[in-house]
């Protein structure tokens, strides 16, 4: 399970903003990849490997943090071949578990 991030941008597909760990992002600065599953309706990479999925949390959007297992399982549901290579070169931070639990 990733983790909570706080939205501070727009819903759509829009880019968006969120703070996480105290570090800000921002989807116009990441591949974005569509899954076609509306409660995870998108995966997005930056360029250092880190993986945040979009989803619906009570209507709602929100990002939630990838750990490496998540990152795998995605990979793995959503075939797409750039979350295989994210998952073993991303780079947690070290109090980010690696399942993500």
């Amino acid at each position: 399970m990733g983790f909570f991030i706080e939205l501070f941008g727009l819903t759509g597909q829009q880019a968006m903003r969120f703070t996480v760990y105290g570090v800000k992002y921002d989807t116009s600065e990441m591949k974005a990849f569509a899954t076609g599953d509306r409660n995870e309706p998108t995966v997005y990479i930056d360029r250092d490997c880190r993986v945040f999925v979009k989803s619906m949390e009570k209507g709602k959007p929100c990002v939630r943090w990838a750990s490496r297992v998540k990152i795998q399982q995605l990979a793995s549901r959503y075939g797409i071949e750039e979350l295989h290579r994210a998952a073993r070169h991303v780079h947690l931070p070290e109090h980010v578990s690696e399942s993500g639990q």
